[in-house]
């Protein structure tokens, strides 16, 4: 069983990330932006644990 199955577990979990976001005890890390052209390279990074942070695709690129 996963935290999605038990919605009391995962908002407790969102509300925990929450407050510490808002302390500034919690960043977001950037790992970039990527054209969707891209998005084989990038889940190879992604498998290969060569990133940090959070990656986004861009599906307009």
């Amino acid at each position: 069983m996963n935290a999605f199955a038990r919605p009391e577990v995962l908002a407790k979990a969102y509300m925990e990330m929450s407050r510490q976001v808002a302390a500034g005890e919690l960043r977001v890390v950037r790992g970039g932006d990527h054209p969707m052209s891209e998005v084989r390279r990038v889940h190879a990074d992604l498998r290969g644990r060569r990133t940090v942070g959070t990656l986004v695709l861009d599906p307009t690129r």
